[in-house]
């Protein structure tokens, strides 16, 4: 590979194959590794779409980066990585009378907030990473965060994207009228053709959920959607097009924010109040347990109230908060903006716990679309080891989105003699493109679904049960899962087993 790194270091100079460098991008936040054969930070767009030409006339394939906190390995490849976010991280506008931004790819999501938060503004979509998640990498696997259920996804959040095509082409799209000719003309007339043919598959398919996040967004190709090819590439994870810059809507910094903590014995009772809760329209709620604490930490040092489970949610106005709070009791409402944080940092970093098992080693966080309706009833069982360390918990957004699973660090693929009384109904609902978890890189997944023909389901495909027609997850999908989980034990070890809650 010589000569693909002498004719990116020509037209990128910040181009490194060293083996530090080739390591330090070879994983992202899962449990994925695949070393890169360079890594390239272009100073501007130019240098972009030259090491793009390059890559692309030695067969080599490119995966763009941004912060790396995928955890589906989303971030990593065997080819060429580029990172923009050493160098093309500028926001390069923002309009408050238009409510919109522009940025680079490799801007880091706290510095647009910082950036529109003069103006009163604020970008909507807030994931946990925010310190570090750039805003190509929250358009390339359509982040949310906790403020979604307010202010919507990144998809609903885009309004035009500066792409490059894989033949070099630049071009936008989004909000602009398609053009009469050229190749732009040429895309829209192709997806037009898309659509036509496969429309009815796609509205049955595709956005049937908030948050129905995996997948292509080819919903928004349709017609009644306005034929945006800028929403339909947010997702992409850069398979499509690589993104140049980005124009973005910003929305206003609510007036007065207040924190309702409410407590709960479980995390399943308070899924329970989650509907409720949502009713009330509040900016977020999210669920939190003890699981996602540090190992012996004290709830109340971090402004918990006494319990094992809890939702924040918070609501534009203190007076909004107070009544919640008076309606279902065991809560504690924060207007400080030092005790709110120190709240929502407990939050934040229990993604990063959750891919931690007790014995410190790695463990992977697996996505599933979430229940519309969740709680006791719907949850079905906790998943427990004999040891007895979590296998699996949930935790995060409680309404309309992902649940996200603990899972041990290495699953095998489960054949399908294990799965003896899963339904063909059910086997079906584990593939059903869009329901099971988001992909895996080829050639890297441990628990990837294995080949239909070969009729087996993975570790990962089952949980895809978790769908808009499963709002109801039964116990004896909960008991199939362990139970061919157990089968695919070394000997000796000792099995999983289900504590009903």
């Amino acid at each position: 590979m010589t000569g693909l790194v002498s004719a990116l270091r020509a037209v990128a100079p910040d181009t490194d194959d060293t083996v530090r460098r080739r390591a330090e991008y070879s994983s992202d936040a899962s449990n994925y590794r695949h070393v890169p054969v360079a890594v390239v930070c272009p100073a501007d767009a130019d240098q972009l779409a030259a090491a793009v030409a390059v890559a692309c006339a030695h067969a080599v394939p490119v995966t763009m980066r941004g912060a790396g906190t995928s955890v589906a390995g989303n971030a990593i490849g065997p080819g060429v990585v580029i990172d923009c976010a050493r160098r093309m991280n500028a926001v390069l506008e923002v309009n408050p009378d238009a409510r919109t931004a522009r940025v680079q790819p490799g801007v880091v999501l706290d510095a647009l907030q910082a950036a529109a938060a003069p103006h009163g503004l604020r970008f909507g979509p807030d994931p946990s990473t925010h310190s570090r998640a750039t805003l190509g990498g929250m358009i390339g696997n359509n982040a949310c965060g906790s403020h979604s259920i307010a202010w919507g996804r990144t998809v609903d959040n885009v309004l035009d994207l500066d792409v490059l095509l894989a033949d070099g082409t630049r071009l936008t799209v989004g909000t602009e009228a398609p053009p009469s000719a050229g190749r732009a003309a040429g895309l829209h007339r192709a997806m037009r053709v898309l659509t036509d043919r496969h429309g009815d598959a796609i509205r049955s398919g595709l956005d049937r959920f908030p948050r129905q996040a995996s997948g292509y967004g080819l919903h928004h190709l349709l017609p009644e959607r306005g034929t945006n090819l800028a929403r339909a590439l947010v997702g992409s994870e850069g398979t499509c097009a690589v993104l140049l810059a980005a124009t973005v809507a910003l929305v206003p910094v609510p007036r007065e924010r207040a924190l309702l903590v409410l407590a709960f014995d479980d995390l399943a009772d308070a899924a329970d109040v989650g509907p409720a809760v949502v009713a009330l329209g509040p900016l977020t709620c999210e669920g939190l347990d003890t699981a996602l604490l540090p190992p012996g930490a004290d709830p109340s040092a971090a402004g918990l109230p006494a319990g094992r489970g809890w939702l924040l949610c918070e609501f534009d106005g203190a007076e909004a908060a107070h009544a919640a709070a008076a309606r279902f009791g065991r809560a504690a409402v924060l207007t400080d903006p030092a005790a709110r944080a120190a709240v929502w940092r407990v939050r934040e970093d229990g993604a990063g716990l959750a891919t931690r098992l007790r014995d410190g080693t790695r463990g992977g966080t697996q996505t599933c679309p979430g229940l519309l309706q969740a709680g006791r009833a719907n949850s079905g069982c906790w998943f427990t080891d004999s040891q007895p360390d979590t296998v699996a918990h949930e935790f995060g957004h409680l309404l309309g989105a992902n649940d996200e699973y603990q899972l041990p660090g290495s699953v095998a693929e489960i054949p399908a003699d294990k799965l003896a009384g899963l339904s063909e109904e059910d086997k079906k609902l584990t593939t059903m493109t869009g329901i099971q978890n988001d992909e895996q890189p080829a050639g890297a997944s441990p628990v990837a679904p294995l080949p239909a023909q070969t009729g087996g389901y993975s570790v990962t495909g089952l949980m895809g049960l978790h769908s808009k027609e499963h709002t109801e997850v039964k116990g004896r999908h909960i008991r199939l899962l362990v139970n061919a989980f157990n089968a695919s034990l070394p000997p000796g070890t000792p099995p999983y087993q289900i504590k009903k809650l």
